[in-house]
């Protein structure tokens, strides 16, 4: 299967071919250039089915073995399938397929596949549910006495057929034969129950169109009815004798079924209920079992009843029962069977196995039964299985459509859930009324619903649409009433009622729904009022503060109606030193809201709350206090107008805040969190920010101070000689020259290179800051470069000009601060003009990689990419000063740099995850049971070997191929022109259990016999087997593939582990379309270092679902 791995065989292994002319060259002969044409020739043939013989003489291929080497090969990874002896069709995609087509159906398949283990789990879910719900429900015993239900009910749900209620033990099993024979064109249906642990009991349910009540019948009869027949005539004996084995003849309402040999007994068909006094007497019947007697016909004994007790027949079958009535043979009987409350009721006896009881049924009648028998286990209660039925059959028909109803339970503290199936359709008042009269609990309009887990979000019409199957509800007090209570518990004369209540109202507040009832009510100015007096002591005033911003970030009301003594109180908490940290946290989150809001009040923080008390904020431990008082400082910067925020930053500035964030909170103890580092970012981007003017401003070539600028450049790199002894040609000239070599393209009027924006002046800035901070490197960059090759030569002044533009976008300089990252540098945070300050590390690391590269002018973009690339993984590694980071980027050099692309490819083809290591380790069993059946399937076609002799002169073929079986090695002499001969004519054997070891090289005894003259070529392919203690079958091998093969072949016979290159090639080669096989639904995905950790299990399994009516 394997073989095609080899483009062409060895000289060595074609011997035979070595002696012919060799007209073809290498490359004509080569297995692949044969392969190529094969399929080439299998594809165009019609239906894709090719003759093999047809496919030789067409592609003039001497040896027909290298036509089954390559239809092994395929046949062996699904591309073709055999047909008949010589024929093969074509299972692959074919010239004219559409594999965009094939592309997008197989997306549409996987999305399918997807969509259906979703269902599947999902199912999964709803019939844990229903076990439990089944649980919940038998082991209430609240449930217990309500376990029933009546005769009328029962017929009810099922007009106009007959019921047989089964009462069976666990174990009970079902049969229901197919029917051989019709009767009158209408099948009738057996059902046989039979039970292994105890009795069945069966009661007949029926209601006559003409009678109120149900006829509710025993079967078999109770002993008595019979006993009270008149001695039938001789031709009715036997239709009496026949009726009372079969038991259809009908009785009193209760009996006992006593068979008289142990036997198995019962089964379980629809179900018994206990029914109450006043619809029927319950079933009192019960099967024992009397090892004693061997007889195949049942006893029955007749329980006494009160004939008061007994149900009102129909008038017909009144006067049949009629004890009274001298006349009730067997014509009678069997005319009573006949009538249309027995038709379905033909026949009733025990089978040949004693105890088995079998009852006839119609075909829609069978149906029903058969349903029911399916839908639950043998572990089902028999009372819950009639439940069952009974809601889906007659209540499921009558409930609203399935995309309106919506399966949830509700809960409420002291009593037990209910299960309920809330239509969409229906008021809400309407829902809340019926889950609270399920309580009893009186006055509706007191009580709402809201979510049980979570966000415990009140019900609304407005968000009742939001509620999906299986959530969880809870019945509490309506939000008015709850605004009601909590107004005047906050007024109570009690200090300790007034903080419960205040406590629970910034809880409850974060619903809007809450919000509103308690707005309404005024009960933010009653928050507000507490605030301004200060009288509450620090608990109250927290939780007060704390409902008080919950109300109001709801927006329902605006924050410009806060008095201005409200707000100077909240600034003096933040200005003061107060020694409750949570007052400042929620003060600080309130005035962070009032800037955002509008700039009046923005104004007013300004003025109320002093910088150096936020400064300040930033130094202590508390991290909550850091992070809201860098929450205000945000907002009021980014609120502030032009020449505020230029002031403040002024103020920062001098107070060296980066330096108290750098010390105190990014080198603190703790770890940086996603909010403060979501504000550390904001403030690199506000401040950064104030280099975009000069980023989207273009050098004017009629300013005079831009204009010297540049002439200082080339002065500070240049300037040898004084230009005022040049004449005015003479120093344009060299002035030109002088700008070339610094690298602008336009020579003779530099400042066209700095018109595009951005980066704009940005760009001159910072070549200026390069040349007047770092002169020396500078004048060392432009000499060093300017003394190069023209084409070699690192242009300075271009490659300032991208290194600025790209600087700009690694550092976001433009950009709108977002809301949602956090990706700031701390690098920022301790270094004044960063930008200035990287260009300078970063235009040498420039130069330093051009020289790595050997790069020429035509390669400057592809530098300027490595350059990129080289900035942007060290920053990522957040380095916390300039000079980490300028020894991390120059450590990150060219060579460093195509590595780390060379492992990221790797990673890319998920070769060296973890997780896809882990997968190679599991598959390499399932692959490696591949390739040894491969090496068995291998010798099992055998191989044809050539004889050396003594003068080394091939003179002699033989053959040999491992049985079928596995058991045997069969070899003999061939002639030249066999291709694979039969097994038959192989005389000798060798069983592969004789066979002791296998040898390879200069181990083999052939190989010891030549003394050494043996070329190495050879020794490489020869092994031997050893099957008796001086006897050994000796192989050369045609090539090192058969080698490889039959060594393995040899080892897997043998139970040793494979271990020639072949096979890990072939191991690696299939490893490798594995993986990439599985992982072709993860492209894009990023795959995990580890497993994700397996949740831990709820902590009660206290929950049910309502199955009522089933899934559509």
């Amino acid at each position: 299967m394997m073989e095609l791995e080899l483009s062409n065989r060895s000289e060595l292994g074609a011997v035979g071919d070595s002696l012919q002319p060799q007209t073809p060259s290498r490359h004509e002969k080569s297995l692949g250039l044969l392969t190529t044409k094969f399929v080439t020739l299998l594809q165009e043939a019609k239906d894709g089915v090719l003759d093999l013989k047809a496919a030789t003489d067409t592609l003039a291929v001497r040896q027909k073995r290298r036509i089954y080497d390559i239809t092994n090969v395929l046949e062996g990874i699904g591309l073709i399938e055999k047909k008949s002896k010589n024929s093969i069709q074509w299972k692959g995609v074919g010239p004219g397929c559409n594999t965009r087509e094939i592309a997008d159906k197989l997306i549409d398949l996987k999305a399918e596949l997807d969509d259906l283990a979703l269902r599947e789990h999902e199912l999964d879910q709803q019939r844990v549910w229903v076990q439990q719900s089944i649980k919940n429900v038998t082991d209430d015993s609240n449930n217990s006495p309500m376990a029933y239900v009546k005769h009328e009910d029962l017929c009810g749900v099922f007009k106009g057929d007959t019921l047989l209620a089964i009462r069976a033990p666990i174990g009970t099993q079902l049969e229901v034969p197919i029917p051989e024979s019709v009767v009158n064109g209408q099948r009738k249906y057996q059902i046989r129950l039979k039970s292994s642990s105890g009795p069945i009991e069966v009661l007949l349910v029926n209601k006559d169109p003409s009678s109120a009540s149900p006829v509710v019948l025993p079967v078999p009869p109770p002993d008595d009815v019979l006993q009270s027949l008149p001695a039938p005539t001789a031709a009715s004996q036997t239709a009496v004798t026949h009726s009372t084995k079969s038991g259809s003849t009908p009785t009193s309402v209760t009996s006992t079924i006593v068979p008289t040999k142990t036997e198995p007994t019962t089964t379980t068909l629809l179900m018994s209920t206990t029914e109450t006094p006043a619809v029927s007497q319950q079933l009192q019947s019960s099967a024992s079992l009397d090892s004693s007697s061997s007889s195949a016909s049942a006893v029955f004994e007749p329980i006494k009843s009160d004939p008061s007790e007994l149900l009102d027949f129909p008038k017909e079958l009144s006067e049949m029962f009629d004890p009274t009535k001298e006349i009730m043979g067997g014509d009678l009987l069997e005319d009573l069977m006949s009538s249309e409350v027995f038709s379905p009721l033909l026949r009733l006896s025990p089978p040949p196995s004693d105890h088995d009881y079998i009852y006839n049924l119609d075909e829609t009648e069978d149906k029903r039964q058969r349903q029911c028998a399916q839908w639950f286990p043998q572990e089902s209660s028999p009372r819950l299985v009639f439940l069952y039925q009974y809601l889906v059959e007659s209540i499921g028909a009558k409930m609203p459509q399935q995309k309106d109803i919506v399966k949830i339970a509700i809960q409420m503290p002291g009593a037990y859930p209910q299960l309920i199936q809330l239509d969409q359709k229906k008021p809400l008042s309407a829902v809340i009324k019926e889950v609270s009269d399920g309580w009893n609990l009186p006055g509706p309009d007191n009580y709402a619903l809201q979510y049980a887990d979570g966000v415990q979000t009140y019900i609304t019409e407005s968000n009742r649409l939001d509620i999906k199957n299986g959530c969880i509800l809870r019945l509490t007090k309506a939000p008015g009433r709850c605004a009601e209570d909590l107004f005047k518990g906050i007024q109570s004369s009690d200090s300790g009622v007034r903080c419960d209540s205040l406590k629970e109202l910034a809880n409850v507040s974060t619903d809007v729904t809450f919000a509103q009832e308690f707005i309404s009510r005024d009960g933010h100015l009653l928050l507000v009022k507490i605030v301004e007096d200060s009288h509450e002591s620090a608990v109250i005033m927290t939780h007060t503060l704390t409902a008080f911003m919950e109300l109001m970030d709801h927006g329902i009301v605006s924050w410009e109606n806060l008095s201005n003594i409200f707000i100077k109180k909240i600034a003096s908490f933040v200005n003061g030193k107060s020694n409750d940290a949570s007052i400042q946290q929620v003060s600080l989150d309130i005035l962070e809201s009032m800037v955002q809001s509008s700039h009046s009040l923005f104004m007013q923080v300004k003025n109320e709350v002093t910088m150096e008390r936020l400064i300040a904020h930033l130094q202590v431990t508390n991290q909550l206090i850091q992070t809201k008082a860098m929450a205000l400082l945000m907002a009021l910067l980014q609120t502030a107008g032009d020449s505020d925020r230029e002031d403040m930053f002024e103020f920062l500035n001098k107070k060296n805040m980066r330096q108290y964030i750098y010390k105190n909170i990014i080198h603190s103890s703790g770890s940086v969190q996603d909010e403060m580092a979501h504000y550390l970012y904001v403030l690199q981007s506000v401040t950064l920010n104030h280099l975009e003017p000069r980023m989207r401003t273009p050098l004017d070539s009629y300013n005079q101070e831009q204009r010297d600028i540049l002439h200082r450049l080339r002065q500070a790199a240049f300037e040898t000689e004084p230009e005022n002894n040049l004449s005015h040609e003479r120093r344009r000239s060299l002035c030109a020259k002088e700008f070339k070599k610094l690298g602008f393209s336009n020579n003779s009027n530099p400042g066209q290179d700095l018109v595009r924006t951005p980066p704009g002046l940005l760009a001159l800035d910072t070549m200026f800051y390069f040349a007047t901070r770092y002169p020396d490197a500078y004048s060392r960059f432009v000499l060093e470069n300017s003394s190069r090759e023209d084409k070699h030569e690192c242009p300075f002044a271009r490659s300032s000009i991208q290194l600025t533009l790209i600087l700009c976008e690694i550092l976001c300089i433009g950009e709108t601060p977002s809301e949602t990252r956090s990706s700031y540098h701390p690098i920022f945070f301790s270094q004044d003009r960063l930008l200035e300050e990287l260009f300078c590390v970063c235009i040498q690391l420039l130069n330093k990689t051009w020289k790595e590269m050997r790069a020429t002018q035509e390669d400057f973009d592809k530098v300027m990419q490595v350059v990129r690339e080289q900035i942007t993984r060290t920053l990522s590694s957040k380095p916390t000063s300039l000079e980490l980071f300028k020894n991390k980027v120059n450590a990150l050099n060219y060579s460093e740099i195509l590595k780390l692309r060379q492992t990221e490819r790797l990673h890319q083809e998920e070769t060296l995850a973890p997780p896809v290591l882990e997968l190679k380790e599991r598959l390499k069993p399932e692959l490696l049971d591949l390739i040894r059946q491969q090496r068995l399937n291998r010798l099992c076609q055998g191989t044809m070997f050539r004889k050396i002799s003594s003068r080394r002169r091939q003179d002699k073929l033989w053959y040999c191929r491992l049985s079928p079986n596995h058991k045997m090695l069969h070899y003999g002499d061939v002639e030249d022109d066999t291709d694979m001969p039969p097994i038959e004519t192989l005389q000798k054997k060798i069983p592969v259990a004789d066979i002791k070891g296998l040898l390879t090289g200069k181990d083999c005894p052939h190989m010891k016999d030549t003394k050494g003259k043996q070329t190495k070529e050879v020794l490489d392919l020869a092994f031997s087997i050893t099957y008796d203690v001086e006897d050994s079958l000796n192989f050369i091998a045609p090539s090192r593939t058969d080698f490889c093969l039959w060594t393995d072949g040899l080892s897997v016979l043998l139970g040793r582990d494979m271990s020639s290159e072949s096979m890990r090639s072939e191991l690696e080669i299939l490893l490798s379309m594995e993986i990439k096989l599985r992982l072709l639904d993860l492209e894009n995905v990023q795959i995990p270092e580890s497993a994700p950790a397996v949740p831990k299990p709820p902590s009660n399994y206290n929950f049910c679902y309502d199955f009522s009516q089933t899934e559509q």
